[in-house]
């Protein structure tokens, strides 16, 4: 019976989502045209006008939950003059962030039911209960289609395939779950927030029921559908952390301990520590260690996982200074020549890891191989930096921890990002984590220390130039022929990065520094600045796009850089004592690959491990290694999906069916309504 029910759920929900969306296939990404802000605020008293709606959304903007594609469609609609590559990454902008902004819409809608839910504090209350399900389902761990092990069934048929078969089927298989999963999850949560709201008899007539709906719907579909493509952003659970702010806020405002303790306890049989969201914690947990990190604006966020642009960045570059070095080592940043000599330039790998995609045997001296590129023993340091930023409510004292960073997203223009700390360093198979932080008084000084022998520097950086260019022929593309081009770098020009801090704003930053101690210093002056050059970096006329190859050119920084650029440009400050280097083997590799290295090896280079081996403010490193323990366990064929991924994604499917239906007055399910609905479309 139960088969068969969620039989008909999964039907109806693939109904639900063509009724709606006809002819967009979650595998296409088809843009949405619709503006959603449009939506709510042409219509009359829905539920998404009430006052508790809008405190939602302001109490979750001051979270973190801002308004980015507003201001990026500002920079865009202002007339102004843009450089092409800061005009690409504008509008990858304009695309990026729905999915954060539409989660903060979910978020403040639920906030808006939940509030006006008599039985909130009740020991027994469905709607309560409901949102706590959704929430456990969008904060878990386990969103990644590609860490999902196949179905028993799907098992069977890949062993018996190799090559090309075997990866056709594996792709076509991911797909397929992550469109069901991503239908199951939207028509889920869809018929809570519809449950919720015929509860509370919402509506006042069809049309503004028909609006609730296609708010809803919209939303959804930009909140998960990335969470679920090939090839997307898929390590960031937004709408859970949304959800579970605006859960205990709610419970804060009405003093409802019992509330608390329920999430709590469902948080827990699930692995997950409420502390970890709404405490700006990052959990660090491995077979020996589990344990909460407290974050804090200006950490540096470190990564390091398996493969061979990480392995040459960490093992390839090294401290200039002496006094570094030794920093460098005593921390386990650095690597010696010993594992980098026979793969630094070993093609084997890319073989290697296409062989294993394929569903060929490896040989024990190839899984070695495989295996070098993130051994701790031979390949130390990090590869990939963020810094961090702690937003705080101040009268719940809800803290939500972002990490600031940019990468690039698959083919797309890779833009700055705000992403989760889950996110950032997502705990997969081959994964080194770390957070370090400065010493808040030392680099008050070394401020101090450098305005006093340098003064004010009108610019800050020196590096080429760079713009939009068709990848066949690198030559400048037609203003409509964005889509098919990338940004390059053009070496015969020069660009110099301006300060973005007047000479008399810069002199009252040296007088507070002078007046104040480091910390206060530090989060209530220089911290505020930086932020907001990572934002400008965003929406602003001068918006970065990710310099694949470790490039220095204008409007492109590589994660390192975009840290070290936003203290240049907003304080006039250089965080590295001493540029880093190359060592000589990278050079000769750098020839060799110059797709990785090439372009960069005359330009001074920002190693994500060099900005906390500096010997004058450097003050704590906490890092963390996952290794072959964890990787024998999330072997693609060691478990039923059914015990994993289906137990996450399913908590929600059928609680709410039969009782809309009874609201409804109808004896059909609510699944049967979908169906006659899309019968009545055609």
């Amino acid at each position: 019976m139960k088969k068969a029910v969620r039989n008909l759920s999964l039907i109806a929900a693939f109904l639900f989502h063509s009724c709606v969306h006809k002819g967009v296939d979650i595998r296409d990404f088809t843009e949405e045209k619709l503006q959603i802000r449009d939506v709510a605020q042409e219509s009359g008293s829905t539920v998404y006008q009430r006052a508790t709606f809008h405190d939602g959304e302001k109490f979750l903007i001051d979270l973190g939950f801002e308004r980015f594609t507003e201001k990026a469609q500002q920079t865009l609609n202002s007339g102004k003059k843009i450089d092409p590559v800061s005009k690409a990454a504008l509008k990858e902008t304009l695309n990026y962030y729905k999915q954060l902004e539409s989660a903060r819409e979910i978020s403040a809608l639920t906030y808006s039911l939940l509030e006006n839910t008599d039985c909130f504090k009740s020991e027994e209350c469905p709607e309560r209960d409901l949102v706590i399900r959704v929430i456990v389902q969008q904060t878990k761990y386990f969103p990644l289609i590609a860490l999902e092990p196949l179905s028993s069934e799907a098992q069977a048929k890949y062993k018996t395939l190799k090559g090309d078969a075997a990866l056709d089927f594996r792709t076509e298989y991911y797909e397929e779950r992550g469109h069901e999963r991503f239908t199951l999850e939207k028509t889920n949560i869809a018929k809570i927030l519809k449950y919720m709201s015929l509860r509370q008899k919402a509506f006042k007539n069809p049309s503004e029921e028909a609006e609730f709906e296609k708010f809803v719907d919209t939303h959804l579909y930009e909140v998960l559908s990335p969470n679920y493509m090939a090839n997307s952003r898929q390590q960031n659970r937004y709408l859970g952390r949304g959800l579970i702010a605006v859960y205990v806020k709610l419970a804060k405002d009405k003093n409802c301990t019992l509330c608390m303790n329920k999430l709590e306890n469902e948080l827990a049989l699930s692995d997950v520590k409420i502390e970890q969201i709404i405490a700006a914690n990052y959990r660090l947990k491995n077979d020996k260690t589990d344990q909460l990190i407290q974050l804090k604006n200006g950490d540096l966020a470190l990564e390091y996982s398996q493969g061979g642009e990480a392995y040459l960045i960490s093992m390839g570059l090294k401290p200039a200074a002496p006094v570094d070095k030794e920093i460098a080592k005593s921390n386990k940043l650095i690597s010696g020549y010993g594992g980098m000599l026979p793969n630094v330039v070993n093609p084997a790998y890319k073989i290697i890891r296409d062989r294993l995609k394929k569903n060929y045997v490896i040989s024990e001296d190839q899984e070695r191989l495989l295996e070098d590129y993130w051994n701790p023993e031979s390949s130390k340091g990090f590869s990939h930096v963020g810094i961090v930023q702690v937003k705080t409510d101040a009268a719940t004292q809800i803290s939500l921890a972002w990490i600031w960073d940019i990468y690039p997203q698959s083919d797309a223009v890779g833009v700055v990002r705000p992403m989760t700390p889950d996110g950032f360093a997502y705990p997969e198979r081959f994964i080194r984590i770390g957070f370090a932080r400065y010493n808040a008084e030392k680099l008050r000084q070394k401020f101090l220390a450098q305005k006093s022998e340098q003064g004010y520097l009108p610019v800050v950086w020196k590096s080429s130039s760079s713009f939009m260019g068709l990848k066949s022929t690198h030559e400048p593309a037609p203003e409509d022929a964005q889509d098919k081009v990338l940004p390059l770098v053009d070496k015969t020009k020069n660009y110099e990065w301006p300060s973005l801090i007047s000479k008399e704003e810069l002199n009252g930053l040296i007088e507070k520094a002078k007046s104040m101690n480091g910390e206060e210093w530090y989060q209530t002056e220089a911290l505020p600045r930086v932020f907001n050059q990572i934002r400008e970096y965003i929406y602003g006329p001068n918006a970065l796009v990710f310099a694949k190859g470790l490039v220095n050119a204008k409007a492109m920084s590589y994660c390192s850089q975009l840290v070290t650029l936003s203290y240049l440009q907003s304080m006039n400050f250089d965080l590295q004592t001493h540029a880093d280097k190359y060592r000589t083997l990278p050079k000769v590799a750098g020839t060799v690959m110059p797709s990785m290295l090439g372009q960069a090896l005359d330009e001074r280079i920002i190693a994500p491990g060099g900005l906390v081996w500096q010997s004058d403010a450097f003050e704590s490193l906490v890092q963390l290694n996952f290794g072959r323990a964890r990787g024998k366990s999330q072997q693609i064929l060691t478990a039923d999906n059914k015990s994993l991924a289906a137990k996450y994604v399913d908590l929600t499917a059928f609680p709410a069916l039969d009782k809309i239906a009874v609201l409804k007055n109808s004896e059909k399910t609510f699944d049967q309504e979908l169906i006659d609905d899309c019968d009545d479309e055609e």
